[in-house]
């Protein structure tokens, strides 16, 4: 209902003014999976803090976010200044030795990623 009333404001839907008054780039990596078998939650946040310090390393490295669901999925989001900064790590990162604690602990097999443009913030 909110967003209905807000399309239109003077004639004009305030997402297209919102879309010229600030530039939106950037890329938000997200990437879902189930942890390897007898992988514990605790023993997957003891290996995240090294593939921090790795991607924020990264050009380009904006924020990162990981949740999960409660019936044990887990999603990455990991944000970035443009497509060439997101393929740039994404191309360092297999073979980086600090994350290999981080990937052990994935099930390749349930690994889904997939990029997509940003196309709205908010503050």
């Amino acid at each position: 209902m909110l967003a209905a009333a807000a399309v239109l404001v003077g004639g004009t839907s305030i997402f297209a003014r919102y879309r010229t008054q600030i530039p939106l780039d950037g890329v938000l990596e997200v990437a879902s999976f189930r942890l390897a078998s007898g992988i514990t939650g605790d023993a997957f946040h003891r290996s995240v803090p090294a593939s921090n310090a790795f991607l924020q390393r990264q050009k380009g490295f904006v924020r990162r976010r990981i949740g999960r669901s409660s019936d044990g999925d887990w999603v990455d989001v990991v944000e970035w200044a443009s497509m060439e900064d997101a393929t740039r790590a994404g191309e360092k990162f297999p073979t980086e030795p600090s994350v290999a604690p981080f990937a052990a602990t994935i099930d390749m097999s349930t690994l889904k990623l997939v990029h997509y443009s940003v196309q709205s913030r908010s503050r």
